[in-house]
């Protein structure tokens, strides 16, 4: 079978037939004129005329493609097998095929036999299965061929060491709060029952940090081996201090502090390719436990703060004295530090002119976000943005904000509404 593309569209059109034999071992009797629809010069009564042209293929032009040329998809090869554990009934298993091109396909094993079949693009691949309280099982290198049929891949999940513990806060149990076990690359998740109790389960052997946290209240954290049961208790505080000077080294009194914290995503993880999504969002919120969101203390005359974090848990810390800002990210409690402020910086609102604009409205998202306020230009269009790192900072419509702005800045097409948190 041989299709042949000729380089005109009539003769394109004319070319695309398929034969029994290849066309030049016809005879010349044999072959039949083939019937083309080709467009007639149009005429003032038959615009758009079309008639039949009859060609011979005898007289088609040398083609300048054949079907032996076009490379051809590869074929998929087809993987068959089945994952059992050692010893129990079959449990829920999950698939996770990774290629070394970055390809990655999601299967379920039967539930009652836990077998598998699909079809896989050619390539070397990484093979995971996963069941809750087993540990993972793992093949690596598995070179697959176009069109290959392969079956009989068999698995077997090992069961794995198991944390249980319970969870409190004021010596009452907490449902629902999470609970993770973590060891370098391996992590395990669970909530909290009704009883505040929890199990980690499909563990390795060795030695975790079991940590739990509830937004606004604290956590609590322990090291654990493997089989060991462990009581976690929320409240538990650690404090961050540090002191707030002006770029001459001197403490600056009267200035606000101010922390966020930095969400804490958790999932199941392990060494294996995964799919898996994060939870995140955990830890103490900025707005907890202090009344006011985001903001914590007024420094005194030494120009020192503390502020509370969870155990494992980091915060964004700021300062702020007029218009002179400074903070610092993911700082965990440790050593005291220093926060030395800084001018905001100035930046002038022009319309498309270049003439100063007063009174102009200016967004500015600033890294971090506790330092968001109002900003309105002056008489001669200038303004100090409130920090000096920024996602965003932007005018009005027409309006163009000038000088020496951390980000690219960008025009507003349509009004903006700016919450105010503080």
């Amino acid at each position: 079978m041989k299709l042949v593309l000729a380089g005109s569209a009539v003769c394109l059109v004319a070319a695309m037939t398929f034969a029994l034999a290849p066309a030049e071992a016809l005879p010349p009797a044999a072959v039949e004129p083939i019937a083309v629809a080709a467009a007639a010069p149009a005429t003032p009564d038959a615009p758009d005329l079309v008639q039949a042209a009859h060609l011979d293929p005898s007289e088609l032009p040398e083609p300048l493609l054949t079907i032996d040329d076009i490379p051809l998809a590869s074929e998929e090869a087809w993987l068959s097998g089945r994952v059992t554990p050692s010893s129990g009934a079959q449990p829920d298993v999950q698939l996770v095929f990774e290629s070394d091109d970055g390809q990655v396909f999601e299967a379920d094993a039967d539930p009652t036999t836990g077998e598998f079949a699909l079809q896989l693009p050619p390539g070397t691949w990484r093979i995971v299965a996963r069941s809750d309280g087993y540990l993972p099982a793992y093949e690596e290198g598995f070179v697959v061929s176009p069109g290959e049929e392969l079956a009989d891949l068999v698995m077997t999940l090992e069961r794995g060491e198991r944390i249980t513990g319970s969870v409190v806060a004021d010596e009452q149990p907490v449902e629902g709060v999470l609970v993770s076990a973590e060891n370098g690359d391996w992590v395990r998740t669970a909530l909290t029952d009704g009883s505040g109790r929890f199990t980690l389960e499909g563990l390795p052997r060795g030695t975790f940090t079991v940590r739990a946290y509830a937004a606004g209240t604290g956590g609590d954290e322990q090291q654990a081996a493997g089989g060991s049961s462990v009581h976690l208790a929320l409240g538990h505080r650690q404090k961050i201090r540090g002191r707030v000077l002006d770029t001459r080294g001197l403490p600056v009194e009267g200035a606000e502090v101010f922390t966020d914290y930095t969400p804490i995503d958790v999932v199941d993880a392990d060494p294996y390719p995964s799919v898996g999504v994060a939870v995140g969002g955990l830890g103490a919120h900025g707005c907890g436990p202090a009344p006011l969101c985001y903001h914590r203390m007024t420094t005194g005359a030494d120009g020192r703060f503390e502020v509370d974090t969870a155990p494992g848990q980091t915060l964004s810390i700021g300062a702020r004295r007029g218009d002179a800002f400074a903070h610092v990210l993911d700082r965990a409690a440790g050593d005291d530090f220093d926060l030395v402020l800084e001018p905001g910086v100035r930046v002038q609102v022009v319309d498309a002119s270049r003439t100063p604009v007063a009174g102009a409205e200016l967004v500015a998202a600033p890294l971090p976000p506790f330092f968001a306020r109002q900003l309105l230009t002056d008489a001669d269009g200038w303004v100090t943005l409130p920090g000096r790192r920024f996602a965003q900072v932007a005018a009005g419509p027409e309006l163009l904000v000038l000088g020496d702005v951390p980000v690219q800045p960008w025009r507003i097409k349509e009004p903006l509404d700016l919450e105010i948190i503080y």
